[in-house]
Formats: C-alpha cells, sequence, structure tokens
C-alpha cells in the first residue's frame, strides 16, 4: 500500500516537473520554471522520506 502511494507522489512531481520544463522552453519564464521545479523537488522528497522513516 506505502509503495502505491509512492508510486502516486513520484508522478504528480513527473507532472509538476514537466511543467516547469514547459515553462522554460515555451514561456521563457526560467524564475517561474525555477520555482516550480524547487515544489516539485519538495513535493517528491518530503512525502517519501517521511513514507520510509516510518515503514
Amino acid at each position: 500500500m506505502v509503495y502505491f502511494v509512492i508510486l502516486f507522489i513520484i508522478a504528480v512531481s513527473y507532472h509538476t516537473f514537466s511543467y516547469s520544463i514547459f515553462l522554460i522552453k515555451k514561456e521563457k519564464n526560467k524564475l517561474a520554471a525555477f520555482g516550480t521545479i524547487l515544489l516539485s523537488l519538495l513535493n517528491l522528497a518530503v512525502p517519501v522520506y517521511i513514507l520510509l522513516s516510518r515503514y
């Protein structure tokens, strides 16, 4: 069950990261892309760390 949650978190982070790539390439907005990449990494790191440290 925990691994399905981790897989879902990875999928959401991948979608957020791909949106940041879109911001860099199409919109030419590097500041927003940096913030989105940071958000994506935090979205991935914190829950996975908590889930893996508890189990």
